[in-house]
């Protein structure tokens, strides 16, 4: 009967149902847990053991039944020959290796603005054995489908839905970063979006897209058209014709905007290979600010048939980022392989319960974090 209390214990515990009954069973072995809890040791069918004892009892189990890339007796044991090799792996030395296998050493202070690559490789390295197989392998085949060289601007957008709206659809698309101007309106998703508890459910607009995206924050429109020059993208803003009425009562586009109209179809704007370019859109009801339009290396607007006068911002940013990948320019897996492993190391010290001591143990340790 104990034999089966046990295996069941750690089959469960190495495919992770139960990460917490995983991270006790490790504690147990490494001597980390002096008293492990009673609940614990209950739900492990090892009430009634002495704590000694059940250390001993649940190192066995592991020693002979736990078959996967999981940790063994302390220590993590080599991925299976039929699993992907992890992305980032070649930035790994076999110090480094060695070191988060089996801890020991100095630990290594780092900033997450300021990490490596080799950093972030480390990271994934320490961190992918807790993350669930099929969840990891998902992790790192999204990373491979991901865009690079589009980015996304969204100046002054107030609604929270049409905020997490437009994060849905750039993620859905492949889009990576983001970046929110922020000099009048508060860029907000929605109350339930920013809740663990609800991120992803059916209800919510952006089903949790925030937490895969690289979102950059600025304070005024200045500061974002210097990080996209510093970038060396080509900088496109939406731009609308002015509307019958505005033109009849001589109060709307001209009287806001002191320029002449002279945007184009974004059919007729041709995207060339290898030219990175970010996509401006505006805020509701303003559209974008004089100050980017005018910065902009080309100025775009999306044809309309309807008498209704503008899209809503989230179909807006659909029509126009299909727009841009349907020019074959920024195909799927362009992201550089650099950024791919560093933002599974983000994702992964997100996603893994417990990363901040799993990382100490491997040697590294975010000041920030």
């Amino acid at each position: 009967m104990l034999h089966l209390h046990l295996q069941y214990f750690m089959e469960a515990s190495a495919h992770q149902s139960t990460p917490m009954l995983f991270l006790m069973s490790t504690m147990l072995v490494q001597g980390l847990c002096v008293r492990p809890s009673a609940a614990g040791l209950r739900r492990a069918g090892l009430a009634r053991y002495h704590p000694q004892r059940a250390r001993t009892l649940v190192a066995a189990a592991i020693e002979k039944s736990c078959k996967s890339s999981f940790i063994s007796t302390g220590t993590r044991s080599a991925r299976r020959p039929d699993e992907p090799a992890l992305l980032g792996a070649r930035w790994v030395t076999e110090e480094d290796a060695q070191r988060i296998r089996y801890g020991g050493g100095e630990l290594e202070f780092l900033q997450l603005e300021h990490a490596s690559t080799a950093d972030w490789a480390r990271v994934a390295h320490a961190l992918a054995p807790f993350s669930r197989e099929n969840r990891l392998q998902r992790l790192q085949e999204i990373l491979q489908k991901r865009r690079g060289g589009i980015h996304l601007v969204l100046e002054n957008v107030a609604d929270p839905f049409n905020c997490a709206a437009v994060l849905r659809t750039a993620e859905g698309l492949g889009v990576q970063h983001i970046h929110v101007i922020e000099s009048v309106s508060e860029f907000r998703l929605p109350a339930e979006e920013t809740s663990s508890a609800s991120r992803g459910a059916l209800g919510n607009v952006a089903m949790g897209a925030s937490r895969w995206l690289s979102v950059h924050k600025y304070r005024h429109s200045f500061d974002c058209y210097d990080e996209l020059r510093r970038l060396g993208v080509r900088i496109l803003a939406s731009d609308c014709p002015p509307s019958e009425s505005e033109e009849e009562n001589g109060v709307g586009w001209e009287t806001q905007k002191a320029r002449e109209f002279s945007a184009s179809p974004i059919d007729e704007i041709d995207f060339p290979k290898g030219e990175g370019v970010a996509i401006v859109l505006g805020n509701e009801r303003r559209g974008g600010s004089r100050a980017l339009v005018e910065r902009s290396d080309a100025a775009f607007y999306l044809p309309m048939c309807g008498l209704t006068q503008s899209f809503n911002i989230s179909v807006a940013a659909a029509v126009a980022l299909y727009a841009v990948l349907s020019s074959g320019s920024f195909p799927q897996g362009s992201l550089d392989e650099e950024e791919q492993v560093e933002l599974l190391g983000k994702w992964l010290l997100r996603d893994v319960k417990a990363a901040k001591p799993l990382l100490r143990k491997a040697g590294i340790e975010f000041v920030d974090f």
